[in-house]
């Protein structure tokens, strides 16, 4: 009989100690597809009944699917089953032009990147072969910018909203930068505000940057609270209660700043804006209280095809957008030093370089190695 471990034969009922030993008979060395047709005789076994739809030659004693059929099944699904050497080159030679076109595709895609990389021209002496805007897309942001400030008197009132956060500061800050210093290049005077708590210290930022003349050619007021509401209100009462955030001094009360009684006072109104739904605000309600106020949206790349209609529509009188705009702008400078927004380009350049040569390497090492 069955003889229990010591510490458990106690626990065993008598009834087990008379059992007989299991008899699995001798091993056997079966191969892996007469395993398969002996799991398949399991699964695959035909209803009682039914051997008469068989086939002619299929197994008529066992009513199961044959053996050739457990040897095709077993190739299928066997990861160590292998193809005979007609099939496999025949299936060589009819991959061999998908791979063929997909290389070409790889290389044609290389090219249409690599082409604008090497495109050279000339911007006043310095040659930029990398990404920058051409120079008539140089030229068309300029004009645009020309077409907002170069009507605007010297020692007018520009009202700049420092519409967006830190989180875009990285698009944006050049852009603002190179805005303002168009702005006070023109003559113009500076007074900053923002819809959002964190434009303040945006503002504060780039004006430092800018000018070494804060408090006589710009101001920066901060945050104005409730948004479109904030917007609403210049219209009726221009920098209501507003300070100078350096001083904390009422606007109303500093000597070497002109009254501002109504929003017409203001020469210019920029707003420079990550999200478009701030510069909706401006552009749904100044325009209508002051057709003739003029109007400059600075906004990012992503806010543009937004705020592009109320471009068209007049209610802007000029729109630049993201780093591609500011670039254009820098490329004006006398000096021959990068700007902000132009690193920002040519570092992207390089690197969208350095990933062409690891592509086009990539692509010749795998067609080498197919004729190895």
């Amino acid at each position: 009989g069955v003889v229990p471990p010591p510490d458990t034969a106690s626990a065993l009922p008598a009834w087990m100690e008379d059992l007989p030993e299991p008899d699995f008979g001798a091993a056997e060395e079966v191969g892996p597809v007469e395993r398969a047709a002996a799991d398949l005789q399991d699964v695959v076994s035909v209803p009682s009944g039914a051997s008469g739809s068989l086939e002619a030659d299929a197994a008529p004693e066992a009513g199961v699917i044959g053996m050739a059929a457990a040897r095709e099944f077993y190739g299928i699904v066997s990861p160590a089953a292998k193809t005979l050497p007609g099939q496999r080159q025949a299936s060589s030679g009819q991959t061999f032009g998908g791979k063929a076109f997909r290389a070409g595709l790889h290389l044609l895609f290389l090219a249409l990147i690599a082409i604008p990389l090497f495109t050279h021209y000339d911007r006043g002496g310095y040659p930029y072969p990398w990404l920058e805007p051409s120079p008539i897309q140089q030229q068309d942001v300029r004009q645009e910018l020309q077409n907002a400030i170069a009507s605007q008197p010297p020692d007018s009132i520009a009202l700049v909203a420092f519409d967006y956060t830190p989180a875009v500061a990285g698009e944006m800050d050049p852009l603002a930068a190179i805005v303002i210093k168009n702005l006070l290049g023109q003559g113009l005077r500076v007074i900053a505000v923002s819809l959002e708590p964190e434009g303040q210290a945006m503002a504060s930022s780039i004006l430092a940057k800018v000018s070494d003349d804060y408090g006589e050619r710009v101001l920066n007021l901060g945050y104005l609270p409730g948004g479109p509401v904030a917007v609403r209100r210049l219209l009726d009462d221009p920098l209501f209660g507003a300070a100078d955030i350096e001083s904390g001094t009422l606007y109303a009360s500093l000597d070497n700043w002109p009254e501002i009684s109504r929003i017409g006072d203001f020469s210019l109104v920029v707003e420079l804006a990550a999200n478009p739904d701030t510069a909706r605000w401006w552009a749904e309600q100044l325009p209508k209280a002051q057709p003739n106020l003029t109007m400059l949206a600075a906004v990012s790349a992503a806010a543009e095809p937004f705020v592009r209609p109320y471009r068209d529509a007049g209610q802007y009188t000029a729109l630049i957008s993201g780093i591609n705009g500011a670039a254009a702008l820098e490329s004006a400078r006398v000096q021959k030093t990068l700007g902000p927004a132009t690193a920002m380009l040519d570092s992207l350049s390089a690197g969208s370089l350095i990933i062409l040569v690891l592509m086009f390497a990539g692509t010749i090492a795998s067609l080498i190695s197919r004729y190895q």
